[in-house]
C-alpha cells in the first residue's frame, strides 16, 4: 500500500523502523537516508539515542527537524547495549509492523517494499532477510553462511528456533515483525533481564521465533556494517555476555522442548562450544583482577550446566576431557588442544 497524503501517512504508518543509536556519528546519516530513500511510503523512523558522546543525537535531530516521519528520543542514562534503546523505540512505535535497523547498518531502497510483499504473500508474523557484511562502500559479502535450502520456506516459529542454536542457519538481523508479537516477546524477557545486557537481543530473537505462528528467511539483503568498536568485536569483558545468554537459552529450551529433542541437544552443544570459546577469550582479553574473577565465575557457571550425557559422542572428546579439569589446568592445556585439533581462533 502506498500513501500519498502526508497527514494520513503520519497518523497511520504501516511500518515503524526502529533504530537504537550510540556513538554512530560517522554512520547514522547513511542509515537515515536509506530509510528516506525507500520506494514505499507509510513508514516512520523512531530513533532512540543511548547517551552518545559524539554527534549522533545532533545528526538525528537535524534530520527529524526537516522530516516529520522521523522521531528522535534521547535516553537520560546509558544502557550499555542496543537492547534497551531498541525496545524503547518499539514502545514509541505507531506502526503495526516493526523493522529493526541499527544506526550503523543500511538497507537498499526497495527493502521495505519487497520485505512487506514477502510477509503478506506468506501470511508471516516475522520475515527476515539474509545478512551481509558491508564496509559502506565495497560489495557486501555474506555475514556467515546460512542454510540456503531454508530460503523462502515458511516455518512454524517454534520449529525455527533450532536453526538458531549452535550456529545460525537462518539469519535474524533486521526483518519485519508484527508489533504485537514483538511486545509479547519483550514482556517475556522481563523476568531474566538485568546484568550484562550484551547479546540479549539474541535471547529475544529465540523467544520471538517461538511465539510466532509462521516465519521465513527470504532472499533480501540487510547490510551489516562491521564496526570494530561494537561489543561483538571488542576486547573487553562484555564479550563474555555470550555465557549469560547461553544460560538463559538453556532454561528457555529445557522449559519448552521435550527430553531428546534436537533443540535440547543443540542448546547444550552451543553452551559447550561457548565455554571453550570463553576460555580462549579469557586468555586473550586484558582484564583486571575483579573482571578476571567475574569471568572465571561465569565460565564455571556454564561448565556446571554441561550435559555430558546428551553430548556424549556429539562433541570433541579431547575438549570434553579438557573441560573436566580445573580451570587452572585446562586454560594452559587449551592452547595445546587447539594446536592438536588445528583450531584457529581470532580474538
Amino acid at each position: 500500500t502506498r500513501f500519498s497524503n502526508p497527514s494520513i501517512m503520519q497518523s497511520r504508518p504501516i511500518i515503524s523502523v526502529v533504530m537504537p543509536a550510540y556513538n554512530a556519528g560517522p554512520f547514522i546519516a547513511t542509515a537515515i537516508e536509506a530509510v528516506q530513500a525507500q520506494t514505499i511510503d507509510g513508514w516512520e523512523l523512531v530513533i532512540v539515542d543511548d547517551c552518545s558522546t559524539d554527534s549522533t543525537l545532533a545528526i538525528a535531530r537535524s534530520y527529524a527537524a526537516s522530516d516529520t516521519r522521523i522521531r528522535v528520543f534521547g535516553r537520560t542514562a546509558p544502557s550499555g547495549g542496543a537492547y534497551v534503546p531498541r525496545t524503547e523505540a518499539i514502545g514509541y512505535a505507531r506502526g503495526e509492523i516493526i523493522a529493526p535497523l541499527d544506526a550503523d547498518d543500511s538497507i537498499g531502497p526497495d527493502y521495505l517494499e519487497r520485505m512487506l510483499g514477502h510477509k503478506r504473500r506468506g501470511d508471516l508474523q516475522a520475515v527476515y532477510p539474509i545478512c551481509y557484511d558491508w564496509d559502506g562502500a565495497g560489495e557486501p559479502v555474506l555475514h556467515h553462511l546460512p542454510d540456503f535450502a531454508l530460503t523462502g520456506r515458511a516455518l512454524r516459529g517454534r520449529d525455527a528456533v533450532k536453526y538458531t542454536l549452535d550456529g545460525w542457519r537462518i539469519h535474524c538481523a533486521g526483518g519485519l515483525i508484527d508489533k504485537d508479537l514483538m511486545l509479547r516477546s519483550i514482556a517475556m524477557t522481563d523476568e531474566v533481564a538485568g546484568g550484562i545486557m550484551s547479546f540479549f537481543d539474541e535471547y529475544l530473537t529465540r523467544i520471538l521465533l517461538y511465539n510466532a505462528g509462521r516465519v521465513a528467511m527470504v532472499d533480501e539483503r540487510y547490510l551489516y556494517r562491521v564496526n570494530t568498536g561494537s561489543v561483538t568485536h571488542s576486547r573487553d569483558i562484555r564479550r563474555l555476555g555470550t555465557l549469560g545468554n547461553n544460560r538463559r537459552l538453556i532454561d528457555f529450551v529445557e522449559s519448552r522442548y521435550p527430553t531428546g529433542s534436537e533443540e535440547r541437544l543443540l542448546v547444550h552443544r552451543q553452551n559447550f562450544h561457548g565455554v571453550v570459546d570463553a576460555m580462549r577469550m579469557l586468555r586473550r582479553l586484558e582484564l583486571d583482577r575483579n573482571e578476571s574473577a567475574d569471568a572465571r565465575r561465569q565460565i564455571a557457571a556454564n561448565r556446571a550446566l554441561i550435559d555430558r550425557k546428551i553430548l556424549k559422542g556429539r562433541v570433541s572428546p579431547r575438549y570434553s576431557l579438557l573441560l573436566r579439569m580445573p580451570l587452572i589446568l585446562s586454560m594452559p592445556l587449551l592452547r595445546i588442544a587447539d594446536v592438536i585439533m588445528g583450531c584457529r581462533q581470532a580474538a
